[in-house]
């Protein structure tokens, strides 16, 4: 996996894609190359891969914004129960 960002370039190239520590396949390889001032939308089915695109894109670790959802979930959980 290799990320290069500089004044005018965002290069993202995944060769191998990613896979959750679970096993469960979030990405096959991706190849992205955008210029300064390109627009890009991501589209596509539930689960196939757009929150993972966009979370490596802007280098959040997975590992954090996992923890992020499964506290969301949680809170959206106890508020469904009050």
């Amino acid at each position: 996996m290799g990320m290069a960002t500089g004044g005018h370039k965002l290069a993202l190239h995944l060769d191998d894609g990613f896979t959750y520590p679970n096993g469960r396949r979030a990405l096959n390889a991706i190849h992205v190359d955008l210029a300064a001032g390109e627009f890009v939308c991501v589209l596509g089915p539930t689960e196939c891969g757009k929150a993972t695109l966009l979370r490596i894109a802007a280098g959040i670790p997975l590992n954090l914004a996992l923890i992020m959802e499964r506290q969301a979930s949680q809170k959206s959980a106890e508020i469904l129960t009050l």
